[in-house]
């Protein structure tokens, strides 16, 4: 074997060595992506759990907001103008939370089955004389109303029916 051919041959061992690093490193990367994205939407899920437990704790550690905010989603008109303000801003708590979801979900950063659960409750909130109230004074959510509303029908709609069903109380149902 002469030089050139030599040459020639450790050229192609060469780049069958780079092609192959290539893939490894391809490979690598694919790994270390799809732990990425776990990671990330665990992140997500954990503050998504997060700001619920927050309005939760909200309500469970405040009688007078609690019968407030059952008040206002069941019959917001009997409020006095003050508690509708206070019930807007427990409504925008919750309904935030659903917004950022919503744009998440939008942008590509919050997985479709994970927004589909979470969707489904929202729809099932804007249902509720409480939401449509406050979707009547908050056009800025509106974007986010009006894709629940593109969104099949709910069977049952426990979450609506729950605050339907108050009547004339004030207080949650047990």
């Amino acid at each position: 074997m002469d030089l050139m051919s030599a040459a020639q041959l450790l050229g192609n061992v060469g780049e069958f060595v780079g092609a192959v690093a290539v893939v490894v490193t391809l490979a690598y990367l694919v790994v270390q992506i799809r732990q990425n994205t776990r990671s990330i939407n665990s992140n997500n899920n954990h503050s998504v759990m997060g700001a619920f437990n927050h309005f939760n704790e909200v309500l469970a550690t405040n009688t007078e907001l609690t019968q407030l905010f059952y008040e206002g989603m069941s019959r917001p008109e009997s409020l006095s103008e003050a508690d509708r303000h206070r019930f807007w801003h427990l409504a925008a708590l919750v309904m935030n939370i659903f917004r950022n979801l919503y744009y998440q979900f939008v942008e590509g950063t919050f997985p479709r089955d994970q927004w589909m659960v979470q969707a489904r409750e929202a729809r099932q909130l804007m249902n509720t004389p409480g939401i449509a109230y406050f979707r009547s004074v908050s056009s800025s959510f509106e974007p986010l109303f009006e894709y629940l509303e593109e969104l099949p029908a709910d069977e049952p709609n426990p979450l609506s029916d729950r605050f339907l069903s108050l009547g004339g109380n004030s207080a949650p149902v047990q």
